[in-house]
């Protein structure tokens, strides 16, 4: 794998559709693809998904494998990653007939941003889609944890109450998680590198604060 595979992971109300749409506008990342959560996707297109879950994460899986296909050799960065469904549904595990490893090999990197479920009702918000309870999205934090986990690529950031944080309190730790990315490709690929420094110089996240990587 020749190229940056980054997950944006985390229970609902964990701020992925902002950071992803922050990392849009940044120029560092105009090689780049992005993908949006699919599950929204598919609801605000068809709210009837609703009574049949396992059918709902079933076609989840299926497209977001179809667009990673179709990204190729392409670097890509994507609201949530295939085994997100299963973290919802364990369900279609059965179904998919799959592994963990297998699915861990399609990317570089799994950042997990913790829901604001965990600061209490005064953080957490619900909207036409994201309806779930907070006990539920604990809930669904833990299986996300338990999926992801395992993966070499794996970090965990914490949800934070200052949402005025900036790139410059995750700059160190985002370079060292990516650094055995580096060290492996950076003979044949030494833009890899110059495209991080860049990203360190230009771009900021104001929601959260990487408090550990795993």
């Amino acid at each position: 794998m020749n190229n940056l595979k980054i997950v944006l992971t985390g229970a609902p109300g964990s701020g992925k559709t902002i950071i992803l749409n922050r990392l849009k506008q940044e120029k560092s990342f105009s090689d780049f693809l992005f993908f949006d959560e699919m599950a929204r996707l598919l609801l605000e297109k068809n709210p009837e998904y609703r009574k049949n879950w396992h059918d709902f994460h079933l076609q989840i899986f299926k497209e977001q494998c179809r667009q990673e296909i179709e990204a190729k050799n392409k670097s890509f960065i994507t609201d949530r990653g295939t085994l997100d469904a299963v973290a919802f549904h364990y369900e279609i595990i059965n179904t998919i007939k799959t592994t963990f490893e297998d699915e861990y090999r399609r990317y570089t990197h799994i950042i997990h941003l913790e829901s604001t479920a965990n600061l209490g009702d005064k953080y957490y918000k619900t909207d036409r889609i994201r309806t779930e309870s907070i006990a539920k999205v604990l809930e669904i934090e833990n299986n996300l944890k338990n999926i992801w986990g395992n993966h070499p690529g794996y970090m965990f950031i914490k949800a934070n109450k200052d949402f005025e944080n900036k790139y410059k309190n995750l700059l160190n730790l985002i370079l060292k998680s990516f650094s055995a990315f580096i060290n492996m490709y950076l003979g044949c690929f030494p833009q890899i590198f110059i495209k991080l420094f860049s990203i360190s110089k230009t771009f900021a996240i104001d929601s959260f604060l990487i408090l550990s990587v795993l």
